[in-house]
């Protein structure tokens, strides 16, 4: 029987609740988060957690031999940092999954969107996850691996969602 191991960049909100989710049906999990002091709670809590800072590149160890990989983290202006630092540990898993965003279609004015509609990003970190999505397919060509994208169309945690940031003024307008 093959070992099910996922390995998940960014045990933020969402990275967390794939992982409870993968645990409780028998999978192993371990992740990256940004600090130690997480890391450790995490580690306390059963999930083998490591410190990424997205400029440094894990070691093969931490890392291990995930079978499936995911990633949740945003990239910035040089690129997706799982990429950009473990590409070559990401070649080890047959299975790759990142999160993305809607934002890739861009503005439709309210109409539908769907799979099949053109990516036509509008904003800098839209056009960020766009490059990032070809990156992830870009490997899984190379590796064979299984890729799924997925878009989502917007994450809040607790005390992040849009109503939060009015009540405590911290929402902005974007034009």
């Amino acid at each position: 029987k093959m070992t099910r191991r996922l390995f998940i960049f960014g045990l933020g909100f969402s990275g967390l609740e794939i992982a409870k989710l993968a645990r409780a049906g028998g999978w192993t999990v371990a992740g990256t988060c940004t600090t130690e002091e997480k890391a450790r709670r995490l580690r306390e809590a059963g999930i083998e957690a490591y410190r990424f800072d997205g400029t440094t590149p894990l070691s093969p160890d931490a890392f291990g031999e995930p079978s499936h990989v995911v990633c949740t983290i945003a990239p910035g202006e040089p690129g997706d940092p799982a990429l950009r630092t473990c590409r070559d540990l990401l070649g080890r898993a047959r299975w790759l999954g990142y999160l993305s965003t809607t934002g890739v279609y861009g503005d439709h004015e309210g109409g539908w969107v769907d799979e099949t509609t053109a990516p036509l990003p509008t904003q800098t970190r839209s056009r960020q996850r766009l490059a990032a999505e070809q990156g992830w397919r870009n490997l899984a060509a190379e590796t064979g691996a299984s890729l799924h994208l997925l878009r989502l169309p917007g994450i809040y945690g607790p005390g992040r969602s849009t109503l939060d940031r009015v009540r405590d003024g911290t929402a902005r307008r974007i034009d």
